[in-house]
This record gives structure tokens, sequence and C-alpha cells, in this order.
């Protein structure tokens, strides 16, 4: 199960207690450096049954891609204390930097995969293609903004204007964004009032308010560049366009774009690009302290391994890449394809351990 390892202990519990067994045996596969739902409460049950299994092995090659890709996932497998990972594709592969308006005609069909759905709008705005739509398999374009949007722009717009000048009160949102007797410029959001933006990160971090996470962050993008968030909606909707029953990531004619969560267990043909948005410090911060089971480093190498033929990477995850490559001088050789007798070798060397899974 690849996605065994992201259960939380409830299904791991129901999956494979005694009760499920039944004198069966259960084969589970799985890779820790996969795990990208400890978020959500997913514990080690896996790593901890796996540990306790008898026999143990070990898959080191993909033949998903080429050694070239297979480099860029090994930077990040090898900073964590996991093993090289060989590219078995008879296709080496093809990995670039990407920029924003790059150019390149291919590019107007390829999967963009970012951290967050922000980051998904970030990259729509400054690449702006004609066709796009949501790995997901969305049918529906963007929401119309809801009116804490429009009262959070203004709020948003209000911080930025220079100290000492006073926000007329009520000007272009509701009652629930407007200035105090004190001239104070305030945010009103279900029920609550906020002064400052640390005021909402505080209350975002407290109650765990993810939509409303989503709407200052987009704000924060969009009002330093002077736009509104009614014309970045209408422009994503003006070139949404789902991906018919027909269609496939690979003959989709045009972008897809959304985060790596809705990527993992796929595998795209045409060009995977990473985006700019992962948290590479953090990423940097956990290798030099040695915490090996880092979510956003497995993010980052879980985005990487989506891609079969060509990857792109963005100015961000380049730099990342190169620096955890260098911590270990990473070299990354294609070794010798599978013969019958080293196979042969191999299955000797297991035969004991492979004993029990024979009828």
């Amino acid at each position: 199960l690849d996605e065994a390892q992201d259960m939380t202990s409830c299904q791991a519990d129901l999956f494979w207690g005694p009760g499920q067994r039944n004198g069966k045996i259960i084969y589970l596969f799985g890779d820790k450096y996969q795990q990208i739902y400890r978020w959500r409460g997913a514990s080690n049950s896996f790593r901890d049954v796996v540990d306790a299994s008898n026999p143990k092995l070990t898959l080191t090659g993909s033949f998903r891609f080429g050694k070239n890709i297979a480099s860029c996932a090994t930077a990040v497998l090898k900073a964590l204390g996991g093993e090289t990972l060989h590219g078995r594709s008879t296709s080496p592969g093809l990995v670039e930097k990407f920029a924003p308006q790059c150019g390149h005609s291919e590019m107007d069909k390829c999967v963009v995969l970012c951290r967050t759905r922000i980051g998904c709008f970030a990259h729509l705005y400054a690449n702006a293609p004609h066709h796009w739509c949501y790995l997901g398999g969305e049918s529906e374009p963007p929401r119309h903004p809801k009116q804490y949007e429009y009262d959070l722009e203004v709020f948003v717009h209000r911080l930025k204007d220079k100290e000492g000048k006073a926000a007329e009160e009520g000007e272009g949102g509701s009652d629930n964004c407007g200035s105090g007797n004190g001239g104070e410029t305030f945010f009103t959001y279900k029920g609550e009032s906020f002064l400052t933006l640390e005021d909402i990160e505080e209350y975002i971090d407290d109650e765990g308010d993810i939509e409303l996470h989503r709407s200052l962050r987009l704000l924060q993008f969009l009002v330093p560049r002077g736009k509104s968030i009614d014309d970045f909606y209408s422009d994503l909707k003006a070139s949404f366009y789902p991906m018919q029953e027909h269609e496939s990531p690979d003959n989709y004619r045009g972008t897809i774009i959304d985060t790596v969560h809705k990527a993992k267990g796929l595998e795209f043909n045409c060009p995977v690009v990473i985006s700019d948005d992962f948290r590479f410090g953090a990423i940097k911060s956990a290798v030099v302290n040695s915490y090996r089971h880092c979510d956003e480093a497995n993010i980052l190498y879980v985005a990487i391994t989506r891609a079969k033929q060509h990857l792109y990477l963005a100015e961000g995850a380049h730099s990342c890449l190169d620096y955890l490559s260098k911590l270990d001088h990473v070299k990354v050789e294609l070794p010798p394809m599978f013969s019958l007798d080293s196979s042969q070798a191999k299955f000797s060397r297991w035969q004991e351990a492979w004993s029990r899974f024979k009828e």
C-alpha cells in the first residue's frame, strides 16, 4: 500500500489488526520518505509493523525515470540519511531550471506541483497560461470571493498605507472593516476584531482556520502587486478549462496545477514543474539539525519523483537541491542493469527469507 505510511493509528489498526489477519500473510509496501500526512495525525504505525517483520527488502531503483531525475531525488534522500536512488529508465531524463515567462512552447502543456494552493495562485498569476485546470479534477473555476475577503482586502490595503494617513471609515468594505474612534484600522471576523496582521496570524494558529489563512496569504501576495481580488479571480475563471473525460494529464492541452498532496501516487510523461513556494529553509534546517523525518523534505522528494522524462526546477528548488547535494558530495552513476546471473545471486542470498512467501 503506497499510502500505508500515512495511515493514522486507527486506520492502521483496522487494516492489519489481529481481527483482519485470519492466518493470512499481509504484504506491506511503503516508503518513509513519502510520508507527508503527519499534519492530519498520521503515525509511524507502518514503520513499527515493518520493523518487526521479516523479511524486509529495500528498493533502491526506479524504472519511472532515468539517472538525471534520480540524482535530484537522491540529493534529498542522502541529506536525510537515505540511500542512493538509481534511475533505471533507458532515457536519462532532462532536468532544467524554470523561470517565469520562460517562453518554452512546451510549457503550455505541463504539470505544476506546488506546496500550497496559494503557491498555485502565484504561479498562475506570474505565468498566465491560456488554459489551466486542477489536477484533482475540479470541474468548477475558483469560487467568488466572500464578503470577509473583501473586508480583509481593505484591511491589508489600509495597513499598507503610510503611517499617519487616516483611513475613511467604511470605504470599499462593510462594517466589518473600518476605523475605531481612535483612528485605528480594524478587521472583524467571526465576532472578533483585529488591529494587526500579527493578531490575525495568532488567531489562525490558535483556531487552525485554514480558510482565513489562505485568504490572508493570497491578499498578501496580491496587494503589493496592485491586483484586486475580484480582478484576480476573474482572470482565473477566464482561463479555467476543466479536463474532459477523454483527457489525462499527459494529453491535456494546457497547464495542470495543484499541490503535491494531490499528485502523490501519480506519474507524468509531460514536463513537471517544481514551484518556488516550498519551505526550502525548513528543509535545510532539518538537514543541519539531523532531523531525519522532515515532512517538508518528504514533500519535495514526492514532487520530484512524479516526473518520468522532464523536470523543471524553479530557482528556489534548484538552489535547495544544489545545497543538499554538496553536503555529501552526492554523485549518482547509473549502475549496470540486472542480468540473469546477478538476479539469481541475489535470490540465493535471500532464499531463506523468501521461503516464507512460497506456497
